[in-house]
């Protein structure tokens, strides 16, 4: 039985989202950035130009989609380049060809200058590349940034014996560095709608950051991951490291909260925002006071995290894409992704 491709708008992330949350569901290489609420709030924060939905059925039943927007010519997956780290097509098990093919097709008839898409894993780099070219279309594959992970095998012990010896000494070092100079630690971890009365502290943390990364976080997307919190639940989580007073072992036990206050504002010397996807957490976005960088609490607050989520049974902390280099000395192994770019053919001289 042929398939049917079926091409819409950006309702169709409302109109359609159990659909589309049920093929998440179904689909084993689905993330967190698949949700269609997680689609819905870039869209409404931070897309822009024509998006395109795309749907592939056999018999009534979705077999696969891709979120996709024309913007300024180019041909995309939605989520844009900066806030979404991976962004491969959805497909039920086994259904991936096809769902290449049909979205080669889609690809070949939709109006635009060229074709970018990125932070795909390799399977669908290699899948895409070629039902392109089955359609005429030459596209590249090059490599993008990757995505460092860590196995949480074993449990956390586990992972510091896995840890090179200068690895893990750093660490130790680190740890109880913060353990001297600091009065007692405590990490607190809220969850969903908790977080958003204290993602000023994050975001004041992350304004203090070097470089670019200081100025990354304008109003537009302070508003998106607030609208994340709402929309994903317990998927999303706001993490700080703070002193308590008390004496505490570092790294300091996690603590989970299930509310907090607006008007809340702790004197937080580390943040990150995370996701709790399956048995993942992936690390979204972090920050640290860069008074205090001599009492690393970024590492503090990693640690702690990787720590509480071997306790509670995660198999892989994944720092999501880039290739800093704090990553591979924490002992995180890089997961490469890829892109796939076609140019088209120019019309006159």
């Amino acid at each position: 039985m042929s398939y049917r491709v079926l091409v819409e708008g950006a309702e169709a992330l409302e109109v359609r989202g159990r659909a589309l949350e049920e093929l998440v569901r179904s689909d084993p290489r689905a993330t967190v950035f698949h949700l269609p609420a997680y689609q819905r709030s870039w869209w409404r924060w931070l897309g822009e130009g024509r998006a395109r939905v795309v749907l592939v059925e056999r018999g009534g039943e979705l077999l696969g989609a891709a979120y996709s927007h024309v913007a300024r010519g180019f041909l995309r997956f939605m989520g844009g380049t900066d806030v979404t780290d991976y962004q491969w097509p959805l497909a039920l098990a086994g259904e991936e060809e096809a769902v290449a093919r049909a979205l080669a097709g889609f690809f070949r008839e939709e109006p635009c200058r060229a074709l970018s898409l990125r932070h795909l894993d390799e399977v669908w780099a290699r899948l895409l590349a070629c039902c392109l070219e089955e359609v005429g279309l030459k596209a590249r594959v090059a490599p993008d940034a990757p995505s460092p992970q860590i196995s949480l095998e074993g449990g956390y012990a586990a992972y510091m014996d896995r840890l090179s010896s200068k690895q893990r000494h750093e660490v130790r070092r680190k740890l109880r560095r913060a353990a001297e100079g600091l009065r007692g630690l405590r990490v607190r971890l809220y969850m969903g709608e908790a977080a958003i009365p204290l993602l000023p502290t994050f975001f004041r943390l992350h304004a203090s950051s070097y470089g670019g990364k200081g100025g990354f976080l304008l109003p537009s997307r302070r508003l998106f991951l607030g609208a994340l919190a709402r929309s994903l639940g317990p998927t999303f989580g706001l993490a700080l490291l703070e002193e308590s007073g008390e004496g505490s072992p570092v790294p300091p036990a996690v603590q989970p909260v299930s509310s907090a206050r607006l008007g809340d504002r702790p004197s937080a010397l580390a943040a990150c925002l995370l996701f709790l996807w399956r048995e993942s957490v992936l690390l979204y976005n972090s920050a640290f006071d860069r008074g205090m960088a001599h009492v690393s609490p970024g590492v503090v607050l990693v640690q702690s995290l990787l720590a509480w989520a071997a306790r509670e049974g995660y198999r892989t902390f994944d720092f999501l894409r880039g290739g800093e280099e704090y990553k591979q000395r924490l002992g995180a192994v890089p997961r490469e992704l890829y892109r796939v770019d076609y140019l088209a053919a120019r019309e006159g001289p």
